[in-house]
């Protein structure tokens, strides 16, 4: 018998030249193009028909495959991952997923035994990570196609957004339903919060958005509600439920404006869509999901019987021809035909007199969360499998679980890392035994209500409270607007500001988040609600560490005799380490002027105030000097020398931003930021041993003070931060200890570090190698507390010591030659303190006017 094949996807070159496929990338694909693409895949998949695994992104690769499936009457999982877990249970004949930055197909012998009318295998566990998928016809995923193109009225000029993923059935139904109807698919993977998804969908004539409750939220967060996008006609929403008062105060923006809001219920098990609230009828019935989709049938059921009467509650149950043949856990189960014709939801209802129907609850044990399906019963599994007893409940925004003697510690991190779900949600407690209901059943409701009040109190706590979060913030960035929801990277925020920032988190989140920097501040505050964590002890980043240390020892190579060399070394590679961790995300969004305006307002004018004073108090100083360009000039030493760094970091900084106005440069640092470090790291000693080999005499009397010879360090601390994976890790090791053998003088055409040839070279060496260690493998390290205290405070001072310990310098050196070194420390240390609050407000006065 023939298998069964999906008619929308045999038919995309019945569109012809319309577009089929636009990318943010600014790729795009002709239905007849799309179509080609499709029979290409086809043929590499074979003759014999195949379970296809594809590990999916909203990008045109994996909508090849899943398309070239479907019309090629293949079986086809679409899941976020080629986990082992499915691997390993459905034994996929293909794969086809992206790995080292390339798409791969890898195919073995088919194995057989799919039933012919199998064609699409989805998830209907959300993120727990089970092999339970839903096995969908052909025929259910053309009818739901058609069903959903039918009420919502989808045409040829029709142009969605692809804001949900395309494993998620919800997702994947807004790419069937247009694709079967001649739409444009405006294809991109980015966040709602970026603004470079807006340009593009105002760029591209966008006419509708799909999104689940949070999504809204998010919509909510940017302002997208006071903003104009003249294409927009259709907004929908699935995927759990919205509150009735957003639901109305949506509708009404959306009449207003013009627009079509359509409020959906559907689950995986009907391919999508089960039921819409037609826009008319959304004023008066807010809480409701509406009616049966064209073709589908709903009612209600209470003790196996019908529930006729209006406003009685009952199981919702669907019939039609969207309804899934049935579960799969393994491969096995792929041979089996349809199994049920009725669809019992899980959930309860109850029908209005005017034959809408609006959920009041659910009698299954799942949640969704973020609109993705959580199984209670799937998360107590795989505690057991741990050797947990455990009970788990819990709400859309809170899971409680429950655990016999003493929670693991990170249990809530591991379980938030596997699901892909914010820790925060998880409120995880021990105790003695669970809690029994009169029969012996687990009291869910009890673990519910107890978890709820640990949430409410720590939320009202002042100490822990969202307020000290935003209230830190404020603190850190008096002059700016929290308008969308930013991060502290997206603030702007750098090292000035970054260890003052981390220490008064710590103090009120107990233990700071993994990349904290990049995380919205509703995140935190979210955080923060959870309750303030114990902390076994304090921390300390190790870049602060080396930073403090780097520090010292340029202060005492400056002001004595004593040949300390290295500590600018490692002051550069922590300014590139710095760039990337807080400035990548504004680079690659384009905001290259606001990264360099910053640091020249930050450090640069503080410079050339000094400058001015020098100038007019001691003896004037070059105009070289003042165009920040002093640094490409030999130097006979004094005052000025050690402020060669900071020009060559500023015209670092200006590099950059001339790197980064290359398209090309910025997609390839949003798809593997690593791998641009690398090529960043060759270009980088390129330039520095090129100017080596050919200009030896020149850079012999200019040392490492210019921006081409600092190039190499600074490259190398972007990629030491983008080296995540333990392979990353060690390849950048390996440039590390390359570069050290090079700074040491082992290739002699190439050391130029020759004043103090043993020990100074030395010194580089064992700072380099410490640095790259440290940062790599030991990026927060426990310390004391009055250490961590004391490091952080010479840490966070960086630039402003780095600025004001010349000033110290020059007066030891010119009028009490014979302090002592440990004086000129405390010297150095002690303006910046005296001039930090008048530098602070000078740099905040100055940023806010630019």
């Amino acid at each position: 018998m023939l298998a069964s094949r999906v008619s929308f996807a045999c038919q995309l070159r019945r569109f012809g030249t319309a577009e089929a496929l636009v990318c943010d990338n600014g790729e795009s694909l002709s239905y007849s193009e799309l179509a080609d693409r499709v029979a290409a895949f086809m043929a590499r998949l074979g003759t014999e028909r195949r379970l296809l695994l594809v590990a999916t992104e909203n990008a045109v690769q994996p909508v090849v495959a899943y398309l070239a499936a479907l019309a090629g009457g293949h079986a086809v999982i679409m899941a976020a991952e080629a986990s082992n877990r499915l691997i390993e249970a459905f034994r996929p004949d293909a794969v086809f997923s992206r790995r080292d930055g390339e798409w791969r197909l890898d195919t073995t012998e088919p194995l057989g035994g799919l039933h012919p009318d199998l064609a699409l295998l989805l998830s209907t566990s959300g993120t727990t990570g089970a092999t339970k998928l839903i096995r969908l016809s052909a025929s259910a995923v053309d009818a739901n196609a058609r069903s959903i193109a039918t009420y919502l009225g989808l045409g040829p000029d029709e142009r969605p957004l692809t804001t949900l993923p395309i494993h998620y059935s919800y997702g994947l139904s807004v790419l069937n339903s247009h694709l079967a109807t001649g739409g444009t698919l405006l294809l991109t993977g980015r966040s709602l919060l970026e603004h470079e998804l807006w340009d593009f969908f105002d760029r591209e004539g966008g006419t509708s958005l799909a999104g689940v409750p949070y999504s809204y939220e998010l919509l909510d967060r940017i302002g997208f509600w006071d903003r104009e996008h003249p294409t927009l006609r259709t907004l929908t929403q699935a995927g759990g439920r919205l509150p009735a008062e957003a639901a109305a105060r949506i509708g009404h923006w959306a009449r207003k404006h013009g627009v079509r809001f359509f409020i959906m219920y559907g689950q995986t098990e009907a391919t999508a869509r089960m039921a819409y609230l037609p826009p008319e009828r959304l004023a008066d019935a807010p809480d409701c999901i509406g009616i049966a989709i064209p073709g589908g049938q709903l009612h209600l059921e209470a003790n196996g019987a019908p529930v006729t009467t209006s406003e009685a509650e009952g199981e919702l149950v669907y019939r039609g021809p969207n309804v899934m043949m049935g579960y799969a856990l393994a491969r096995s189960d792929l041979e089996r035909g349809a199994e049920i014709d009725a669809l019992h939801t899980g959930d309860l209802a109850v029908r209005r007199p005017d034959g809408l129907f609006r959920i009041t609850g659910r009698s299954s044990r799942i949640a969704k969360p973020f609109g993705l399906r959580i199984s209670f019963d799937e998360i107590e599994r795989q505690l057991s499998e741990q050797g947990l007893s455990a009970a788990v409940t819990g709400t859309d925004q809170l899971i409680a679980i429950a655990v016999t003697g003493t929670a693991p510690a990170g249990l809530a991190s591991g379980l938030a890392s596997r699901m892909k779900l914010p820790e925060d949600l998880f409120d995880v407690s021990g105790r003695p035994e669970l809690p029994r209901l009169a029969n012996g059943k687990t009291d869910y409701r009890t673990l519910l209500a107890e978890a709820e009040a640990r949430r409410a109190q720590a939320a009202t706590s002042p100490e822990t409270g969202e307020n000290a979060i935003v209230a830190i913030f404020r603190r850190a960035f008096p002059t700016q607007s929290f308008d969308g929801d930013p991060s502290f990277a997206a603030l702007g925020g750098d090292s000035l500001v970054y260890v003052q920032m981390s220490m008064a988190l710590e103090d009120v989140l107990g233990e700071l988040p993994e990349n904290w920097e990049s995380l919205p501040i509703s995140q935190l505050e979210a955080k923060a609600k959870g309750g303030r964590r114990h902390q076994r002890s304090a921390r300390l980043d190790s870049e602060m560490l080396l930073r403090a240390l780097a520090l010292i020892a340029v202060i005492v190579n400056h002001a004595s005799a004593y040949p300390v060399g290295g500590g600018s070394d490692i002051l550069m590679l922590l300014a590139g380490y710095s760039m990337a961790r807080f400035q990548s995300s504004r680079l690659l969004d384009g905001q290259r002027i606001a990264v360099v305006r910053d640091y020249f307002v930050r450090v640069m004018m503080p410079y050339l105030a000094i400058l001015l004073a020098y100038s007019v108090f001691r003896k004037p100083v070059s105009l070289k000097n003042f165009l920040l360009i002093g640094n490409y000039f030999p130097s006979p030493g004094g005052f000025l020398t050690p402020f060669s760094f900071l020009e060559a970091l500023l015209q670092l900084y200006l590099l950059a931003s001339l790197v980064f106005l290359v398209p090309a440069v910025r997609a390839a640092g949003r798809d593997d930021p690593f791998r641009l470090g690398l090529w960043f790291v060759a270009a980088g000693y390129c330039v520095k041993f090129a100017a080596i080999i050919l200009f030896p005499a020149i850079t012999a009397s200019l040392g490492n003070r210019t921006a081409d010879a600092a190039l190499g360090l600074f490259t190398l601390g972007w990629l030491i931060w983008f080296a995540r994976t333990p392979l990353q890790k060690w390849i950048a090791t390996v440039c590390m200890l390359v570069l050290a053998l090079l700074t040491a003088g082992v290739v002699p055409s190439l050391a130029i570090w020759a004043e103090f040839p043993d020990i100074v070279s030395q010194t580089r060496t064992l700072w380099l190698l410490a640095g790259v260690v440290m940062l790599l493998f030991w990026p927060r390290l426990p310390v004391s507390a009055l250490l961590r205290t004391a490091v952080a405070r010479i840490s966070g001072a960086g630039y402003h010591i780095y600025l004001l310990h010349g000033v110290v310098v020059y007066i030891v050196l010119v009028w009490l030659p014979q302090t002592p070194l440990v004086v000129t420390l405390i010297g150095a240390l002690l303006l910046r303190i005296m001039f930090n609050a008048g530098i602070g407000r000078l740099n905040r006065q100055l940023w806010s006017r630019t």
